[in-house]
């Protein structure tokens, strides 16, 4: 785990230790703009102005203070969330930072709260009609969004469906007690309800011995997830070993490959699979 997640050499029983550098634990900061989305990271950048001249202004009535003590919370809980995921995370994944949402759109609400002192101060407006006006510009704000996650759910409702498809073909087809190996280990767990282990090697070598030690019945390839290309090249240059035996195809192309580990006795190729298809 400290080998793993904080990058510790030394630690690891496996010899593996993942390199962290400082400056990943700002990338959940640079992500904001996709996080937000661009109009709403204009009122975030507004908001925590006020915020941060608040805190720093004030920082010596803190303790005296519950309004400042409540920014300073603010800035604190999103600060030490966003270093640390991006710290001992290796890539960016928004799911994350759901507990942090609230507090940014804390601070995308104070543009809104500012405009309406102006407002209740400098014109005659009602505060109902004022109330009315603020709930059209934040709607105004909701509906791009809103047309833009429609778009992403469209158009990633489909991803990862072979992925889907092949861990079902393995619990319809293997015995409860097979063991599995593949990149996409969350999901393949998942639908193929067997032991599954994600691929740790970083060389053909070590990758052989990583399936000999972990009794490994079945390996599942797909064009998902981060694959070394010589994974890719794995099959054929072990084709004695490892036999396809399910391949799921997009316009002709495979786009996931379940091979089963067999004695040296059998030679397969994949492309004797995918002309059968």
């Amino acid at each position: 785990m400290i080998s793993f997640y904080l990058g510790v050499e030394g630690v690891s029983k496996t010899g593996q230790t993942n390199v962290r550098n400082f400056s990943d634990s700002f990338r959940y900061f640079i992500d904001l703009p996709y996080i937000l989305s661009k109009p709403v990271l204009i009122l975030f950048l507004i908001g925590l102005f006020y915020v941060l001249a608040d805190v720093v202004l004030g920082f010596d009535r803190i303790f005296k203070n519950r309004d400042i003590q409540n920014k300073f919370l603010v800035l604190f809980w999103v600060a030490i969330l966003f270093l640390s995921l991006g710290y001992t995370s290796l890539i960016v994944e928004q799911r994350y930072i759901i507990s942090g949402l609230p507090f940014l759109f804390l601070i995308v609400a104070i543009p809104f709260v500012k405009m309406e002192d102006y407002l209740i101060k400098n014109t005659k407006i009602n505060k109902k009609l004022l109330f009315f006006l603020l709930i059209l510009v934040f709607i105004g704000f909701m509906v791009p969004n809103l047309r833009w996650g429609n778009e992403l759910i469209e158009a990633k409702k489909a991803s990862y469906l072979e992925i889907k498809q092949a861990g079902e073909w393995l619990r319809q087809n293997t015995a409860p007690s097979s063991n599995i190996m593949t990149h996409s280990a969350p999901q393949i767990m998942y639908y193929s309800e067997r032991d599954t282990y994600k691929i740790r090697s970083k060389n053909p070598e070590d990758f052989k011995e990583e399936l000999k030690n972990k009794s490994i019945d079945f390996l599942v390839l797909s064009i998902y997830e981060s694959h070394e290309e010589w994974l890719y090249r794995f099959p054929q240059e072990n084709n004695k070993t490892l036999i396809p035996v399910q391949a799921y195809l997009q316009d002709q192309r495979p786009v996931a490959v379940i091979y089963q580990l067999q004695g040296p006795d059998k030679n397969f190729d994949i492309s004797d699979l995918l002309n059968q298809n």
